[in-house]
């Protein structure tokens, strides 16, 4: 006899998750802080990446999650959650902010670049792609490329 699966009512599962809310927090922390190796596993896993981000573009995931939403539904989110946590993660992430940008900054410090004209479009052909050029030469020396 074939058998069916029974799930919870929405409302229990609403309760659940509220109640988790509490002890998420401290067990997320706890499982990360058991994990090792987690670069390495990712490294390896970067054929299966590829393979399930090629499905997902090949599928238009994205546009059709996109669909699905306002721009006020985006806003909202922005609103409740985004705005009051950008602060917090601008404050924690700035060392690393800091140590990532310096390279990118030194290659633009002391980069020569043609004098200004009086043509603001003649200009960003003559000094844009300049720039642009140090910056993707510091990318890929970084990246070991």
């Amino acid at each position: 006899m074939p058998r069916k699966i029974v799930m919870p009512s929405a409302e229990d599962i609403a309760k659940a998750w509220e109640e988790a809310i509490p002890r998420v927090p401290a067990k997320y922390l706890d499982r990360v802080e058991k994990t090792t190796g987690f670069k390495e596993r990712a490294i390896a896993g970067e054929g299966t990446y590829a393979a399930v981000m090629s499905e997902v573009i090949r599928e238009q995931r994205r546009a059709k999650g996109l669909e699905r939403i306002t721009d006020e539904d985006w806003k909202r989110g922005v609103r409740e959650k985004g705005a009051k946590r950008i602060a917090d993660g601008m404050k924690l992430g700035a060392a690393k902010r800091r140590a990532r940008y310096e390279p990118f900054r030194a290659a633009l410090h002391g980069l020569e670049i043609p004098d200004k004209t009086a043509d603001k479009v003649e200009n960003a052909r003559l000094i844009v792609p300049i720039v642009v050029e140090a910056l993707v030469k510091k990318k890929k020396e970084l990246l070991g490329l």
